[in-house]
Parts: structure tokens; sequence; C-alpha cells
């Protein structure tokens, strides 16, 4: 299991309700906190991350949907 050093309970809550929200790309059925792929190790990795640097939730998710798609959201936008 992954462990996450966060310095405040709401980015522990934010790295949660996050990881919970994208989909894992290669078990696609998973979201990425469920998941055990390799890859989705490090989707968890790259959120930490952002969230200790101090990026919004929004401009996380605008980052992974710009390297991955909109197939990364469990619920992507009807185009």
């Amino acid at each position: 299991e992954d462990v996450y050093p966060f310095s405040t309970p709401q980015q522990q809550t934010r790295f949660e309700v996050l990881t919970t929200q994208l989909r894992c790309l290669v078990c696609q059925n998973q979201n990425i906190a469920e998941s055990n792929a390799p890859l989705a190790a490090d989707l968890r990795d790259q959120i930490y991350q952002h969230i200790i640097h101090g990026q919004s939730d929004q401009q996380i998710v605008d980052y992974l949907v710009a390297r991955y798609g909109d197939f990364i959201l469990y619920r992507p936008p009807f185009n």
C-alpha cells in the first residue's frame, strides 16, 4: 500500500477524492485508488506531487486530461 505523508488532513482528503474520480487507463473498470497497475501507482504519485506543490484539484484534473484525454475521467463530458 502506498503511503503519502500529507501536511494537512485536507490534502489527504483531496488526494482520496481525486484518486477515486479518475479511471485507471490499464484496468479501465477501476479507479486509480483501487488499481494495482503500475500506471495507477504512477498517477497516484503525480497527484500527490501536484497537491503538495499547491495545485488546485481543477489544475490537477486539467493536467491529467490534457495528458491522457477525457477517458481518464470516470464521468467524462459528453462531446
